[in-house]
């Protein structure tokens, strides 16, 4: 099965142009179809159903960044953060840190759950997940993407996604339905809008210059 690039490849030149302009561009939507995205160099064969991707015609895309297969479906919230960098070198895992950290103070800025941070930027409710990170890196910028499960129906993860390779400790060999949940199966969301702000006003409160690496 044909594995294209995700459209992140696209927004490439988009995004120096905003690098310009900008020290910061966020930008964030609601997935609208269902998709499986691998990771740089997630092995496809061992961690996607092909056959049922190619039955149901579900894109399998590759990203720049690390991490695992993810599935996003409608329900899901794309987000991505870049800052420019002119060259120098980034602490990687303290801009992640900092950033699941960030979306972490979003989210209860607007509403009280009960957050945790665990494995390698993951987000969770108690010990499922809800957010899912990567990081990509030019010499111009750095770009922070993830994926939040606003809603939506987690057992169809298991039809296009096969038990991970590799995976955090805390998952514990569970299902994917047994170790996912999304933010709304938690909490009713009066506001999305306001709930989205909130995410987006904090990612832009990170100063890349606290995590520039000196020599």
């Amino acid at each position: 099965m044909k594995i294209e690039k995700f459209p992140e490849y696209k927004l490439d030149e988009y995004i120096k142009e905003k690098m310009n302009e900008n020290e910061i561009y966020i930008q964030g939507e609601y997935q609208n179809r269902t998709i499986v995205v691998l990771g740089r160099v997630t092995p496809h064969s061992s961690d996607v159903n092909e056959a049922r991707c190619t039955q149901d015609a579900v894109p399998i895309l590759r990203r720049k960044g690390g991490g695992g297969a993810v599935l996003l479906f409608p329900g899901v919230l794309v987000l991505s953060c870049s800052f420019k960098k002119d060259n120098r070198a980034v602490d990687l895992m303290g801009f992640l840190e900092e950033s699941v950290k960030k979306i972490k103070e979003g989210i209860l800025n607007y509403m009280d759950v009960p957050l945790e941070i665990r494995g390698n930027g993951d987000l969770c409710i108690g010990d499922k997940k809800i957010l899912g990170s990567s990081i990509y890196s030019t010499k111009d910028y750095i770009t922070y993407y993830c994926t939040l499960i606003i809603r939506g129906n987690l057992n169809q993860i298991s039809e296009y996604l096969l038990h991970p390779s590799k995976e955090p400790e805390y998952r514990k060999g569970r299902k994917h339905e047994d170790f996912t949940t999304s933010i709304e199966a938690n909490v009713n969301i009066a506001d999305e809008e306001k709930l989205f702000t909130s995410i987006i006003r904090s990612l832009g409160t990170i100063n890349i210059n606290d995590l520039i690496l000196v020599d």
